[in-house]
């Protein structure tokens, strides 16, 4: 339905991906029928197809639980499979992408996100000033919130101030960013706003204004811009290193055998990662 949606709105070349074949011959007899079949390949894939594309348009199985039945496969995720491997995705190119923005001259790049698990976390890291936002009456109490998202948070935004319940969710707030130290001299503030009559938010803009004056001045954004970039070059070589070692002919086979060995308790991990440095040339 959706590589149909795309053809009709013009876009040239589709790639569209399902692991159940009754589901693979359904579209392609729908396309076929709506003369979209020139436009779409389909591929059977569990996961997402090789290769890179412009635009990723993904409806996954959402629903953490194992299939019981064909048709289960389309809601069910056993482990949350393909939403982590999407989403583990989305949050390695969003540096990247912020990178290029602001190559580009962007002056403002805003990167939201839809909670603070790892991959959040990770994009956080990258920004300059990072908001969190908060709504009452949305089991957003403080007490149940995740350890370490008072330490995160550069300013606090409660929207949908005018709802009852968010007094209450406002002292709980302030009374935990009072045990927070305060970083580089800047003690995270709580901003009341109500986004759909535009209340607040000339103060939320200002508070942002004179964050990144804090931000700028106390020479705080260089060490982390330079901290994140760090990390990130260590992960780009650790990928490129573990490419090269894995990435040949046999690359996976073998580290299933070693991966076995070591479970039979045949071979020790250590000299199983000697064996495969050794075989693709990094060994020193």
């Amino acid at each position: 339905m959706l590589s149909a949606v795309l053809a009709k709105r013009g876009v040239k070349r589709i790639v569209a991906t399902d692991q159940d074949p009754r589901a693979l011959a359904c579209a392609r007899e729908n396309l076929t029928r709506l003369g979209y079949d020139s436009q779409v390949e389909l591929i059977a894939a569990d996961l997402f197809p090789e290769g890179r594309a412009p635009l990723v348009v993904c409806n996954p199985p959402w629903v953490p639980a194992r299939p019981s039945s064909p048709i289960e496969h389309a809601v069910y995720d056993p482990d949350s499979r393909m939403l982590r491997g999407f989403l583990g995705g989305l949050a390695r190119a969003t540096a990247e992408v912020a990178l290029l923005l602001d190559a580009a001259g962007k002056k403002q790049v805003l990167i939201e996100t839809v909670g603070v698990g790892q991959d959040e976390i990770d994009i956080v890291r990258l920004a300059d000033c990072v908001i969190v936002m908060l709504v009452p009456g949305l089991g957003d109490d403080i007490q149940n919130m995740k350890a370490g998202l008072m330490e995160i948070g550069d300013i606090f935004v409660l929207n949908k101030a005018d709802r009852e319940g968010a007094d209450r969710l406002e002292q709980q707030l302030l009374a935990m960013l009072s045990l927070v130290m305060p970083r580089d001299g800047w003690h995270p503030p709580v901003v009341r706003t109500v986004a759909t009559e535009n209340k607040g938010v000339e103060a939320l803009a200002e508070t942002v204004a004179k964050f990144r004056m804090h931000f700028e001045a106390s020479g705080e954004r260089q060490r982390k811009q330079v901290e994140h970039w760090k990390n990130r070059l260590l992960e780009l070589l650790g990928s490129r290193l573990l490419e090269r070692a894995l990435g040949g002919a046999g690359g996976e086979a073998t580290l299933a055998a070693l991966a076995g060995e070591v479970a039979d308790r045949k071979k020790d991990p250590f000299t199983a990662v000697n064996e495969i440095l050794k075989s693709s040339g990094l060994a020193s």
